[in-house]
Parts: structure tokens; sequence; C-alpha cells
């Protein structure tokens, strides 16, 4: 029997009931569980395919924790995919982050809005132009690519560019299945 389809707008799974799961999939539950405490947004998605779940795991805690980035270029890069992807539930939750971090208001408001912001520290501006040409124009000028290389070097320069990446993934699991932002908050991206 065909499932009903969920009303329009409405979030496109169900909650994972750990008592239903097959023997594979619990163990990977467990494991997203036992390493980040909680299951976040789009984990309860990919347990539907507990490989994709637990590479994902992996490469998001390697490119979120254990980069050579530090956290406010992690959550400043964070913050700057997912407006990009328009991304509700994982802004709502990384703005929050790059609050706890120290970013700016100000800063924070001009990427929510779709506006350059205005960013004092060198190496933050750069990373900043960079998500931004990749993202918005998916190239980069060469003076952004040297700029940014120099100033985080070519292996953090290779972290930063999966970070971004692995928030893609993030945020088109998240758009697809309809996840709105936590908590019943407002969304706050527009177009």
């Amino acid at each position: 029997m065909a499932k009903k389809p969920a009303a329009a707008g409405a979030p496109r799974f169900q909650e994972p009931d750990p008592s239903k799961m097959d023997a594979e999939t619990r163990r990977v539950y467990d494991m997203v569980l036992g390493k980040r405490g909680k299951l976040p947004g789009p984990f309860r998605i990919w347990l539907a395919n507990p490989e994709f779940s637990e590479i994902a795991e992996t490469f998001g805690r390697r490119v979120r924790f254990g980069s050579g980035l530090p956290r406010r270029i992690v959550e400043l890069a964070t913050i700057i995919a997912c407006r990009n992807a328009k991304a509700q539930y994982a802004w709502h939750s990384h703005r929050n982050a790059a609050r706890e971090v120290g970013i700016d208001e100000a800063v924070i408001a001009a990427i929510r809005d779709g506006k350059t912001p205005k960013i004092e520290d060198e190496t933050e501006a750069a990373v900043y132009a960079f998500c931004h040409e990749v993202l918005e124009k998916k190239k980069v000028s060469d003076e952004t690519f040297h700029r940014v290389d120099s100033l985080l070097g070519r292996a953090a320069l290779i972290d930063l560019m999966g970070l971004i990446g692995f928030y893609g993934v993030v945020a088109i699991t998240l758009n697809a299945f309809n996840i709105p932002p936590a908590g019943g908050a407002a969304p706050e991206l527009k177009d």
C-alpha cells in the first residue's frame, strides 16, 4: 500500500524509531549519537542509507571539528554555504554557532540578507570572498584564490572547500526533505 503524501510544505520523512531499525541502521544511529550526542537534522534523514550516513558523519566531523581551520572560519564558511543554499534549518543552527564564536552580528545579518559584510579580519575577509565567489559565481578569481591560499595554506584551503561542499550536501538534504528551522523558529533566509 502506498503511503499517503504529506501536506504541501510538510517535512518528507518520519523520525527514526530505534526499536524498528535493522542492525546496521541501529549501529550507525548509535555511532552518530555517541559522537555527536544528538541526531542532527540531516542525519535523521540519512539513516535511510546507513552507509551514506556513516560516511557523511565521519566527513562532516572531520571538516567541522578536525581540520586546521579556526572555529570562527568554520562557522563563517558554514553560514555562507547555508545562506547560499537557503537551508533554513542549517542556517538557524549555525547562525547561533557563529554568534557563539564571536562573529559580529552585523556580519551575520549581512550574510543572511545576501549583502557583502564588512569584515575587519584579513583572513576572514579572504574566506568570505572565496566562499562567495565559488558558491555564487561558480569560479574563483586568481586574486581571491592566491589571497586565501597564502593566508590559510594549501591544506587548510582544501579543508575549507570540503567544509563548504559538506554543507552543500547538508543543504540539499534539508531542502529536499522540507526541514524547517529547529524548535519552530521562523525562517530567516529570504529569496
